[in-house]
């Protein structure tokens, strides 16, 4: 349940959208790169990350 986010830059935002482009969780902060995922069921999410610098990361988790 949770997420962790190894960066070398610092992370300005989180948001997270399942598959249908649906925001589930915006402005999520991360305390030490880590985030709970409790609130979310199981499913397949899209990870949108900001950086430092405006440098955007997107990734796809599954939860079990």
């Amino acid at each position: 349940d949770v997420l962790t986010i190894d960066s070398q830059k610092s992370i300005q935002n989180i948001s997270v959208h399942n598959l249908a482009g649906q925001a589930v969780m915006n402005n999520v902060k991360a305390t030490d790169g880590k985030i709970n995922m409790s609130s979310l069921s199981p499913g397949v999410y899209v990870f949108r990350v900001t950086l430092q610098g405006g440098q955007v990361e997107t990734f796809k988790i599954i939860k079990k």
